[in-house]
């Protein structure tokens, strides 16, 4: 630079000037100007929808087809509940029948020697009342029935917490492609300033050629990695407003950001409690193994008496335009099974079968209840040290790459270290956000092992 000519040695100064002016005007572009003023524009032209986590779960929940037909499960076993009741409460019917008799014969009626007897017309119009008073067997049906219904409740329950977590889950997933995104933004500008400095370092003698080269292909990555994270970004955010049924070609703008702080876990011992009292999943199979021994007890009363209580009033004659009659008649039914063909055993093994089935599902339910909590218990203590961790080495690679960049600055080096540092600064970031990303996931695990998926936040 001592040696050179004064015209080129401004020349020099003015083109790095205008480098500096562009390398300036890019990064400015880069961390404010692209998202930001496109964002603005399409704000502009249609009408953005800005949500919390909250919203979201009250939109998913409102449009799920899952928790739809849920209710709808509810709706019928409330219908078949009430079949159930029916056999139970009094019946009445009316009746009526007019009829024309050709021929009767009084000899098949009681009356010895009566002969033959019509043509002729009857008439009877009755109202019938029957209540059963002696029926264990309808009586374990009622209460089947009243179990069942509560079991398409708690099956109603798990759905809505099913649809949370998948809509929790996927807003996580709309969050961490956008931090991520951010994170190739930052290595693209560095990537940019990198490419910059060897320009002026190959341009004032000190870099050689393969160091501009070097930075390009560094900056042609980090393009790449960029245009994937928009990919992934529009994939999520897609899949988000499918959930909640927002129109696919609306922006959607999400209020909450990923950040650390320190979720406050129960104790093992009272965690495990909780969750065996509020799994939806351990209420069920409860519910089924009570289900399935009113069955049982169902299929067994078949083997005792029904009684009933029948008895109508009417009127009867020859014809309902000519005089009538009152009739009535009151009495008691009794039905008692001696042989059916084995269908009653049958149905009894069916159903003492079934029982056994619903206790071991039952058994094995609270055995994975207990290791669902074990499990969200450690993995929310890992990622939390993971998250740290990440931090930390994002820091280090930070400072790395300021060393580095200093040596290549100064002239003491090639940007073959710059470059490499470079790289480890872009995978720590990369590991951080997957960290925390992690470490959110690992939260709404242990909110859903102990019950509690509605109280996950950001």
């Amino acid at each position: 630079m001592k040696n050179l000519d004064p015209k080129k040695r401004n020349t020099i100064n003015n083109n790095k000037a205008g480098s500096s002016l562009f390398v300036f005007i890019f990064l400015l572009a880069s961390c404010y100007g692209p998202s930001a003023f496109s964002s603005e524009i399409i704000s502009n032209a249609v009408s953005s929808f800005k949500l919390n986590l909250s919203q979201v779960l009250a939109r998913a929940q409102e449009n799920s087809l899952l928790i739809r037909v849920a209710c709808q499960q509810v709706r019928q076993a409330a219908g078949r509940k009430q079949q159930a009741d029916a056999q139970l409460l009094p019946n009445l019917s009316l009746g009526g029948a007019q009829m024309k008799v050709f021929r009767e014969n009084l000899d098949s009626l009681g009356f010895p020697g009566g002969g033959n007897l019509g043509p002729l017309k009857t008439f009877d119009a009755r109202a019938q009342l029957v209540q059963r008073v002696f029926d264990l067997s309808a009586l374990s049906r009622h209460q089947a029935g009243s179990v069942e219904l509560r079991i398409a409740d708690f099956e109603q329950d798990l759905a809505r917490q099913q649809v949370t977590l998948t809509a929790a889950m996927t807003y996580l997933a709309v969050l961490n492609a956008q931090e991520r995104l951010k994170a190739i933004e930052k290595d693209k500008a560095l990537a940019q300033q990198i490419l910059t400095l060897a320009q002026h370092q190959f341009d004032d003698g000190i870099a050689a050629r393969i160091d501009v080269t070097r930075a390009k292909t560094r900056l042609a990555q980090e393009e790449f990695l960029y245009q994937e994270g928009l990919l992934d970004l529009d994939r999520a955010d897609l899949q988000l407003k499918r959930i909640t049924s927002f129109p696919l070609g609306n922006p959607l703008e999400l209020t909450d950001t990923l950040k650390f702080f320190e979720e406050t876990a129960l104790s093992l011992e009272d965690a495990i409690d909780t969750a065996e009292a509020q799994r939806i999943e351990i209420k069920i199979t409860g519910q089924e193994v009570q289900y399935a021994k009113y069955k049982l007890q169902e299929a067994r009363n078949q083997n005792f008496p029904q009684v009933a209580l029948m008895g109508d009033i009417g009127r009867a004659g020859t014809d309902i335009s000519k005089k009538t009659s009152e009739v009535s008649e009151i009495g008691l039914q009794v039905k008692w099974p001696v042989f059916d063909g084995g269908r009653i055993i049958g149905e009894v093994k069916e159903a003492a079968g079934k029982k056994q089935e619903n206790e071991m599902i039952r058994d094995d339910t609270q055995i994975q209840v207990e290791e669902d909590v074990r499990l969200a218990l450690k993995t929310l203590t890992s990622s939390k040290q993971q998250v740290l961790a990440a931090e930390q080495t994002v820091i280090l690679a930070a400072e790395e790459v300021s060393l580095a960049r200093n040596q290549f600055a100064s002239g003491l080096s090639n940007n073959l270290e710059v470059i490499t540092a470079q790289t480890k600064l872009a995978e720590a970031r990369e590991s951080y956000t997957a960290a925390l990303t992690q470490y959110h996931i690992a939260r709404m695990n242990y909110y859903s092992a102990i019950g509690s998926i509605e109280s996950f936040h950001l």
